[in-house]
């Protein structure tokens, strides 16, 4: 069984697929039985589709702390730029390596 990929879809194809099977499950002898299975079933996928969320945050905060670390690295190179002499052939280096880091 695959889930789609909307997160308010998860649990509709769950619950839809429940109804599908629960008319089977409750005229067998093992209803109980049935009913346990049933809801494993339903805890795994939950659990599936969950991991898959928090790798995919994961995945995002990883990337924000990349950015937020390159914003501080070219806030310290304009810094360092402000505090240069105007006159002083250092401001363009500083200036290019700022630029640099905003083309990584």
């Amino acid at each position: 069984m695959s889930l789609p990929k909307d997160p308010n879809k998860d649990i509709e194809k769950i619950m839809k697929e429940i109804d599908e099977r629960s008319p089977h499950e409750h005229e067998h002898h093992h209803h109980h039985h049935g009913e346990v299975d049933e809801l494993l079933v339903i805890m795994e996928l939950l659990i599936d589709s969950l991991n898959n969320k928090v790798k995919e945050l994961e995945d995002r905060i990883s990337v924000a702390s990349n950015e937020i670390v390159k914003i501080y690295k070219i806030l310290g190179l304009l810094v360092r730029y402000l505090s240069l002499d105007k006159n002083s052939s250092e401001r363009k280096d500083v200036l290019e390596q700022a630029l640099a880091l905003l083309d990584s």
